[in-house]
């Protein structure tokens, strides 16, 4: 999968960082459930890394876990080379610069997209994109996949819950184009998914995690 335009992507993760003050904190309990799942020796696929921040979150949660980053826009993958090289993670983490659909057949224990959905401008590479994530994992494998959903409110609403200003959140809701939560569940099911769980979600954002049969 590559990005239309990475400046979007770039723009949309900063501007849901900046309006939600418990952005790091909703992917943390994320991952804090995925690991409830996961053996300790866990392969975990990273389906457009950007800056590495999920691989490092994940990092921290346990130190055997191996973690491979995909990420085709070369700004983002040497800022993340770079803080995993600072941070002395070279042994626990890879980066590829191609894109999922360029990925090697290895199969891995769990695998991670978030807002990689918004990104999918064809018709029918939605489900093509969830269906290559799911083809990498080993049977009972774990799918996290995080988006943008549909607020229950309009932009002024959502502004005020979230004491942010109303442009900011009207940026937000451009960019992603949010998606409904029963049509994300809808897409899960399409793609041969039986188990799907919500197990995260906030005013602006929902994180579903799928098991492979």
């Amino acid at each position: 999968m590559r990005i239309p335009d990475p400046n979007q992507y770039h723009a949309l993760y900063q501007a849901l960082n900046k309006a939600d003050q418990d952005f790091s904190k909703f992917f943390q309990g994320n991952h804090a459930k995925l690991e409830q799942s996961l053996k300790p020796q866990a392969r975990i696929l990273i389906s457009g890394c950007y800056h590495g921040q999920e691989m490092f979150s994940l990092s921290a949660i346990n130190k055997d876990w191996h973690l491979v980053g995909l990420e085709p826009e070369p700004a983002f993958l040497r800022t993340a080379t770079r803080r995993a090289e600072a941070l002395d993670l070279e042994s626990r983490m890879e980066f590829h610069d191609f894109p999922l659909s360029q990925a090697p057949s290895e199969s891995y224990d769990a695998a991670i997209s978030s807002f990689q959905l918004h990104f999918q401008k064809e018709p029918g590479t939605d489900l093509e994109h969830i269906q290559k994530l799911k083809n990498k994992l080993t049977p009972g494998g774990h799918l996290l996949v995080t988006v943008v959903v549909e607020p229950d409110q309009g932009p002024d609403k959502l502004a005020e819950q979230l004491a942010q200003p109303k442009e900011m959140i009207k940026g937000i809701l451009k960019l992603s184009k949010p998606l409904p939560a029963k049509e994300v569940k809808n897409l899960f099911a399409e793609a041969g998914f039986q188990q799907i769980n919500e197990v995260g979600r906030t005013a602006l954002l929902g994180s579903y995690l799928l098991v492979k049969a």
